[in-house]
């Protein structure tokens, strides 16, 4: 029981604080409406937009990251810049910054890379990931690097796949990715926030205890994903689209050490010494997770 609810405040404590829910909301809609009124002429906040990464998957946690949002933008600007010589992406990019600066003319804006950067001082930023819709599917984005290229996205099947495991593990997959982030941060762990999320999914579908709906078996949760990624590398992992990409192995110290200690938490659970538990579980999230 106690660690069931030593893992219920956990996880509460991850949760995103209203007002940072109401800033993104504001500073998506502002953005959202400036593209739409430039683009398509119109002054809608919801229209050719999605937020994209931990916020349209709703794995953030606090304090809140970068919030990503794809805008679709129509196929004619598409045409309009293939004409172009050069480099395309970047022009595009550009472009794109000059529209969020009529709405956010006193903070930072920066287009470059593969997206629209809207820096905000002391607080978490927005980017903006310029798109086209696909013929056959997903999107289109913008890579300016190495002379510019368009490359395939799928964001909305990410979202798809990621809530039908979700709903099938009555919303353990998404307690597991916001302790996995929380764990990142804490030990600094060498690896993409998405390939944690991918690797979860994988991993859940096939625990024992996946089907339980409570948070009693979150403490075991937790350290069976460190066995599963305690596995020798080098690893990769296959996207709900179906490509598989290399992830590398540098982050399997790390989950090593952290397998040892959430073991060593689980036995202590049961030996009734909760502060030994959660001594060791503070090693692996830091003091978000209660000593008990």
């Amino acid at each position: 029981m106690q660690e069931a609810q030593r893992f219920r405040e956990f996880h509460g404590r991850l949760m995103l604080k209203s007002a940072d829910a109401a800033a993104a909301a504001t500073r998506f809609a502002r953005i959202a409406k400036a593209l739409n009124r430039h683009y398509y002429g119109a002054e809608s906040e919801l229209a050719n937009v999605w937020a994209i990464g931990s916020w349209g998957k709703k794995t953030q946690i606090a304090p809140p990251r970068d919030v990503d949002m794809l805008f679709a933008l129509p196929t004619a600007v598409y045409h309009r810049f293939q004409a172009r010589t050069g480099n395309k992406q970047s022009a595009l990019l550009q472009e794109v910054k000059d529209v969020v600066l009529s709405t956010y003319a006193s903070t930072d804006v920066g287009g470059d890379g593969q997206v629209v950067a809207v820096t905000f001082a002391l607080s978490f930023d927005v980017e903006v990931a310029p798109a086209f819709h696909r013929l056959g599917g997903g999107f289109l984005t913008c890579d300016s690097n190495d002379g510019g290229q368009y490359r395939r996205t799928f964001p909305l099947d990410e979202f798809a796949y990621l809530e039908q495991v979700d709903d099938e593990t009555g919303g353990a997959l998404r307690r597991l990715i916001r302790y996995l982030k929380r764990w990142q941060t804490h030990c600094n762990v060498p690896m993409k926030s998405f390939w944690l999320e991918i690797l979860a999914t994988v991993f859940i579908r096939d625990w024992a205890y996946r089907h339980r709906k409570s948070f009693w078996f979150d403490d075991w949760m937790v350290r069976d994903f460190f066995a599963y990624l305690s596995r020798p590398g080098p690893w990769r992992v296959r996207l709900p689209y179906g490509e598989w990409q290399p992830i590398g192995s540098a982050f399997t110290p790390k989950a090593e050490r952290a397998y040892r200690k959430a073991v060593a938490a689980c036995v202590a659970e049961s030996n009734q010494d909760g502060v030994l538990a959660g001594l060791y579980w503070q090693d692996i999230f830091g003091t978000d997770i209660s000593l008990g």
